[in-house]
């Protein structure tokens, strides 16, 4: 069934204003699924540049006795483990935590693990722990040769690691795309303003893995914005490393004071800077604060 945005912001906002947050559950392409019973705590510090953690203690028992539904998204059936009464989940699809105050955009959490307390049929406290968008980028390398990141796949059944004159055979054939990753420094740099560097590292090394994923740009679930406050951006030189994205950019966006906010946008929002999205994406937008001595 698809999703009604407009009247879904506006319900979020009415929450948000009345209760002072909204919390809701939405599924692996951030569409809601449902809200969120009440909070009994929650606990979401932002540190800069850091990956956020969330801590959230939902009451899943209504006056009634009744529980709510989130838990069998979170711990599904046949799908967790109980461990000293507690039900813990061993493998359960990507679920989010989306997160609204009033004025503020919408915060999301992909859970990484929960625990359900109490009876095993009829759990009480249900216990999330979760990670915001910076995350994601820890999952992309800084590619060397994003421009030969092919989009065409070949079978592949042999193991090509093993001895020479044996041949070995993987137990699942693999599709395979071809890549090309640079072995000197030279032409693998990225050079500019901090910012502008920075957001070039990401944007061509997302573009890349969105072109071989087959991924529109439109729809891409992870992309950079071109959002600038318009100050003086320290100069830098990055080295293309295919290490994650996040460790290559990290020292150099911390030495320029420059700050990675990654935000969710949602269908109904106004667009980000410089781009037109359709579906839900995380956005990432590159804040350079004030520098000391930027006029040097």
């Amino acid at each position: 069934m698809a999703v009604d945005w407009q009247a879904h912001a506006r319900h979020r906002e009415q929450v948000a204003r009345d209760e002072g947050v909204w919390i809701g559950l939405a599924d692996e392409n951030c569409e809601p699924i449902m809200d969120a019973p009440p909070a009994l705590s929650i606990s979401a510090p932002r540190v800069r540049n850091a990956v956020g953690e969330l801590r959230v203690e939902f009451s899943l028992q209504s006056p009634a006795g009744a529980v709510h539904p989130i838990v069998d998204e979170i711990i599904a059936e046949d799908l967790g483990v109980v461990d000293n009464g507690e039900l813990v989940p061993s493998n359960a699809p990507t679920r989010f935590v989306l997160v609204q105050r009033t004025g503020a955009r919408v915060r999301a959490y992909r859970v990484t693990h929960a625990r359900a307390r109490g009876p095993f049929d009829a759990p009480r406290v249900l216990e999330v722990h979760g990670v915001d968008g910076l995350h994601m980028l820890e999952r992309f390398p800084a590619i060397t040769g994003p421009t030969t990141w092919q989009n065409s796949f070949t079978r592949f059944t042999r193991d090509w690691a093993g001895p020479s004159n044996v041949g070995v055979t993987f137990s699942k054939p693999r599709e395979l795309a071809g890549m090309k990753m640079a072995t000197v420094a030279d032409g693998v740099t990225v050079e500019g303003t901090a910012e502008s560097a920075v957001r070039e590292l990401i944007r061509s090394s997302l573009a890349a893995c969105w072109r071989v994923a087959g991924v529109d740009p439109a729809t891409a679930p992870l992309v950079v914005s071109h959002y600038s406050t318009e100050k003086h951006s320290p100069k830098a030189l990055i080295r293309r490393s295919d290490e994650k994205l996040l460790d290559t950019i990290l020292p150099v966006s911390a030495a320029a004071g420059l700050e990675i906010r990654v935000w969710l946008w949602l269908p109904g929002d106004r667009q980000p800077t410089g781009l037109f999205l359709t579906k839900p994406a995380f956005v990432i937008d590159l804040v350079q604060q004030e520098v000391a001595n930027a006029g040097a």
